[in-house]
């Protein structure tokens, strides 16, 4: 059904295009089908090879990662580009509509014209031919104008939405950055103030994350010399064949020099992947996994403070009886420490604010395509810094990719969390 469904989308969506390119073989019916046929012929071998490839593909893509890349940025193109054609099309069509009625409006305002009809018997035939004979030439210049400037607006979509992709694929998804932001937790000691937390998320172990991908990563944690890292969920892709090298890679992280180690939590990729597999992996690679529990770091420090994880919001859709418990994590923890909140979707703040002093999330990728900040028009939490109710959230844009490998107005990140008492 799934399938089914993307294949009618991408159909469409690839009409949409090719009609905006060229429109001449859609004027006849006999050549629309045949485009047609073409376009839905294709259109399966293209999915059915993703889904071979992705089915085969090792951590890190091997020989399948580039085909497998250009068919997803193809399909975002093909399918952004639709959109916005569309609309442009249904506006070129509003605004004629809207130049007609104003023209037959303006020409049912002159009624002054009618007396002067006693012209009309000196020549009544040529009038009429001459007025038949003007009016397409006035009219044609005008449909061929607004033609082309649809044709050429069409192309400028594409042109740009293609340019965009090919940037976000290329340049912007291997342009990851280090984003430092510092945090004010009135209960924390002084003893821990410039305590540093570096945030790793969503790394889609998968296609597009393997061992070299996650290497830059590595060295850059390495030199941010954190006190403690946290992996806030979607460590894995989708696919169970890609633990063992998601394990070495937790592995590494582990033997870095993090005085209070490494903590992680799950988040709905995990689940699609297979939530134990990856808790498995955590535990063997020595990560802690706070799944609705916490922990007290630096307790000699002045009392420390309250490091707490949950499971995803989504967990119940993909096995009964997994659900985000914040009551259940943080029973028993100290209510004068400051609390640190580990979720991996920030749609947790509505229930955790007030309750923790920070939380720390990801699943959005900051939008991964988001230009001019287009995606906050449905989400809530995006990327960056947000408060309410005496709490902070803080939403990392991550790592790794869903879909395509590109990352447009949201670069990939590593963010480091500095505590500050007060």
């Amino acid at each position: 059904m799934f399938f089914s469904l993307l294949l009618l989308l991408l159909v469409v969506c690839v009409e949409a295009v090719v009609r905006a390119i060229a429109p001449k073989p859609f004027e006849r019916a006999r050549s629309r089908w045949t485009v047609r046929a073409v376009i839905t012929v294709v259109s399966v071998g293209v999915l059915a090879f993703e889904s071979f490839a992705r089915s085969r593909a090792p951590a890190g893509g091997g020989l399948y990662r580039v085909p497998i890349a250009i068919i997803r940025s193809v399909v975002v193109i093909v399918w952004v580009s639709a959109v916005l054609v569309t609309l442009w099309h249904a506006l070129a069509e509003l605004v004629a509509l809207l130049s007609g009625v104003v023209r037959a409006w303006r020409a049912t305002g002159e009624p002054a014209e009618p007396p002067v009809a006693p012209v009309a018997p000196a020549a009544p035939a040529q009038p009429a031919v001459a007025r038949q004979s003007v009016a397409p030439a006035a009219n044609e210049p005008q449909i061929d104008r607004r033609s082309a400037i649809v044709r050429a607006v069409d192309g400028a979509i594409i042109t740009g939405v293609s340019a965009s992709i090919g940037y976000g694929l290329i340049k912007g998804r291997g342009d990851f950055r280090v984003r430092e932001i510092e945090v004010r937790l009135p209960k924390l000691p002084r003893a821990l103030d410039g305590y540093t937390i570096v945030q790793l998320t969503d790394l889609h172990v998968g296609v597009f994350t393997g061992p070299e991908d996650f290497q830059p990563m590595l060295e850059r944690t390495r030199a941010l010399r954190p006190d403690a890292i946290v992996l806030t969920g979607d460590l894995l892709d989708q696919h169970p064949r890609h633990v063992p090298d998601a394990l070495r890679m937790f592995a590494a992280l582990s033997a870095l020099s993090a005085r209070d180690g490494v903590f992680g939590i799950l988040g709905n990729h995990d689940y699609y992947t297979d939530y134990r597999a990856v808790l498995s992996a955590l535990e063997r690679a020595g990560v802690r996994a706070l799944v609705n529990e916490h922990a007290v770091l630096r307790a000699g420090d002045g009392g420390g403070f309250v490091l707490a994880g949950v499971d995803d919001v989504w967990a119940g859709r993909s096995v009964r009886g997994r659900a985000m418990d914040i009551r259940r994590a943080l029973e028993g923890a100290p209510s004068d420490k400051a609390r640190v909140l580990l979720a991996h979707n920030p749609q947790a703040f509505g229930a955790a604010r007030g309750r923790v002093d920070l939380q720390l999330s990801g699943h959005t990728h900051g939008g991964q395509i988001n230009p001019a900040s287009i995606v906050s028009l449905g989400l809530e939490y995006v990327s960056g810094t947000y408060r309410s109710r005496g709490s902070t959230l803080f939403v990392c844009n991550g790592l790794g990719f869903t879909g395509a490998p590109v990352r447009l107005a949201a670069p990939p990140e590593i963010a480091k969390i500095v505590l500050v008492a007060g």
